[in-house]
């Protein structure tokens, strides 16, 4: 199963270090223009630094070249929204789901972009998936107690919290919301 190096702390990578690696991909993509994964991997590296139309342009590439890696698509859909083309990033996330739908992340990252969107039926029916993907990780429970908020649904989205508590009694954020549901709510207008 692909997984999004975002996943795996790809953030704490060194400035240096991934300029190392774009420098090593490009020298591989000299020799070979069309090697899919020194593109994912430079285009993941230039999303990194900043540096998202080069991003868009490897990731893309590396997309057609091999349509068969959720990871690119993953990488597009993050790229997409960091551009805040939420439709193009819904689509490249669908992409991933659908070659990985085992990847609870995705599940994620898709229902966040509908959040935003204001999809708020396809964000619940995503953070669900990824609470029965893994049901004792908490944050599939927050994600769907927002959009079970934003959807009106406020007594679901206690739940949610509750749910948490259920697997974290200490959690103090959804103690937090519970205790003070109508005034924490910082994100009602997404």
């Amino acid at each position: 199963m692909a997984e999004c190096i975002c996943n795996n702390c790809a953030e704490k990578r060194s400035s240096k270090k991934i300029k190392r690696e774009i420098l090593e991909m490009t020298q591989l993509l000299q020799k070979n223009p069309n090697d899919s994964e020194a593109l994912k991997k430079r285009g993941i590296g230039n999303y990194y630094r900043g540096r998202i139309n080069k991003a868009i342009v490897d990731l893309k590439k590396a997309s057609k070249l091999n349509s068969k890696n959720s990871e690119i698509f993953c990488y597009l859909g993050l790229v997409y929204s960091n551009t805040k083309n939420f439709d193009f990033a819904i689509s490249n996330f669908s992409i991933a789901v659908e070659l990985d739908s085992q990847n609870r992340d995705l599940y994620l990252k898709r229902g966040n972009m509908y959040i935003v969107n204001r999809n708020f039926n396809e964000a619940i029916a995503d953070f669900t998936t990824a609470i029965k993907l893994n049901p004792a990780a908490k944050d599939g429970f927050l994600h769907r107690a927002i959009g079970y908020y934003n959807a009106g649904e406020k007594e679901l989205s206690k739940a949610d919290f509750r749910n948490i508590l259920q697997l974290d009694p200490n959690d103090a954020g959804a103690k937090n919301a519970l205790e003070n549901f109508e005034t924490a709510w910082h994100f009602q207008e997404w």
